[in-house]
């Protein structure tokens, strides 16, 4: 691979993660007060809902993980992953009640195994093509912060908002 072709791969990469994590960290920064202040859940419901979201990662990434090896195309998987989220999450703020938690459990099985597969994929692109993967990790860190600081400033007391980007 050539020099130009390493820098292409690393910089397409290291976008994808700030990207992916600046939204994930819009998402999780405030979602919790999303739950309280607009769909008035009480803190055990939403301790509830962050205690069983983690387990749909038990079950949704082994079979993330198995289609991508069946299939041999971790990108391919990753990206329905990504873009069958984004367009579910999407929908939260035009629905409402109950609704709301099972767009979000089904949201939660998708984005459980996008980073698990986009860490494998990237790790084996590094080894083969001979660049760092820290770097492109520590720009995913990046966006998590900045996704998170520039919403909170735009956001305010709205977090309603969030769902719309």
């Amino acid at each position: 691979m050539k020099v130009v072709d390493k820098m292409t791969v690393k910089n397409k990469l290291s976008t994808f993660y700030f990207l992916y994590l600046a939204g994930m960290g819009v998402y999780y920064t405030f979602l919790g007060v999303y739950f309280e202040t607009e769909l008035f859940m009480s803190k055990t419901q939403i301790g509830l809902f962050w205690t069983v979201a983690p387990l749909f990662a038990l079950v949704s990434s082994p079979i993330s993980g198995a289609l991508a090896d069946i299939y041999k195309n971790t990108k391919r998987i990753i990206s329905i992953l990504v873009v069958t989220a984004a367009l579910l999450i999407s929908t939260v703020s035009m629905i409402s009640g109950v609704m709301v938690i099972f767009v979000l459990v089904a949201f939660e099985f998708l984005r459980a195994p996008i980073m698990p597969l986009t860490d494998s994929y990237i790790i084996g692109l590094s080894k083969s093509h001979h660049f760092r993967y820290s770097p492109i990790r520590t720009m995913g860190s990046l966006g998590w912060i900045i996704g998170s600081l520039v919403i909170a400033r735009i956001v305010g007391d709205n977090v309603t908002i969030i769902f719309l980007f």
